[in-house]
């Protein structure tokens, strides 16, 4: 199993991120009826899981609790 350093999640936070911005801009340019705002929207929706990758992060820095 691989370890997750945080370079490699802080790449993957900001390739995931710059693809939801791009996303928008396509959606917000493109005519409404069209693939390319449908595309568009898939792309903005990028960002869920880079928000779910900064939780991981945050639970997985958190000490274990004690029994």
């Amino acid at each position: 199993m691989k370890i997750v350093t945080s370079s490699r999640r802080q790449i993957v936070m900001g390739v995931l991120l710059a693809l939801a911005v791009i996303g928008a801009a396509i959606r917000y340019w493109a005519p409404n009826p069209s693939t390319a705002r449908d595309v568009g929207t898939l792309m903005l929706v990028l960002w869920l899981p880079a928000v779910g990758n900064l939780v991981a992060f945050a639970i997985s820095k958190m000490p274990a609790r004690k029994r």
